[in-house]
């Protein structure tokens, strides 16, 4: 991560650009269009090692968002969301793996296996984290999944990482999601992204 102040001092967190030397197989699309309550299968990108770039007018008061390593049947998944009325980023973990060895304790680590959950630790499926939009600013996402790990960046503002571990090998979909609102996708692009977590 590369870390800078804008001159109105906050706090900006962007990803390391040497990232960049892991990409391969690009693919993209422009002006996708979601109504409200809609889903849309990004039906040529899919896998466990991916770079996502997406530049978003979501909707106003409601929620947009990616779903990642999922299973064709939905049983498996992991949602991205922004959530506009509540000025958060989040990423929900409660569908991310169908083993009941998998917890999300807090306090650390993120997310492990256990035979059971340790004591004086909750299981915290979601993330949350602050996030607005200013007034007419493009939402622009940034995202890493490396097996594992997933990370997200937020206009260069907001970062969110967690480890998540599907059960299945075919929980390997994206999609992109919209509610409360019409969403306009002005322009995503997505790479296969060399391994740099064997887990």
């Amino acid at each position: 991560r590369v870390l800078s102040l804008a001159e109105d001092g906050t706090l900006l967190i962007e990803p390391t650009h040497e990232l960049t030397a892991l990409r391969l197989n690009h693919r993209n699309h422009e002006r996708l269009i979601l109504d409200a309550e809609s889903e849309h299968i990004l039906e040529n990108i899919h896998g466990d090692c991916l770079e996502i770039i997406l530049e978003v007018d979501p909707p106003v008061n409601g929620t947009f968002g990616l779903k990642v390593r999922c299973a064709p049947d939905g049983q498996e998944q992991t949602l991205i969301i922004f959530d506009a009325s509540k000025s958060k980023l989040i990423i929900d973990t409660t569908r991310s793996s169908l083993s009941d060895k998998v917890a999300q304790p807090w306090p650390s680590p993120q997310s492990a296996f256990f035979s059971e959950l340790p004591e004086e630790k909750t299981d915290i499926r979601i993330q949350e984290a602050p996030f607005a939009l200013a007034p007419r600013e493009t939402l622009r996402l940034q995202i890493f999944l490396d097996r594992s790990i997933l990370e997200v960046f937020a206009n260069g503002r907001q970062c969110i990482t967690q480890r998540i571990y599907p059960s299945r090998s075919d929980s390997r979909g994206v999609a992109l999601f919209s509610g409360g609102g019409r969403t306009v996708v002005k322009c995503l692009e997505a790479w296969d992204m060399a391994a740099t977590n064997p887990w």
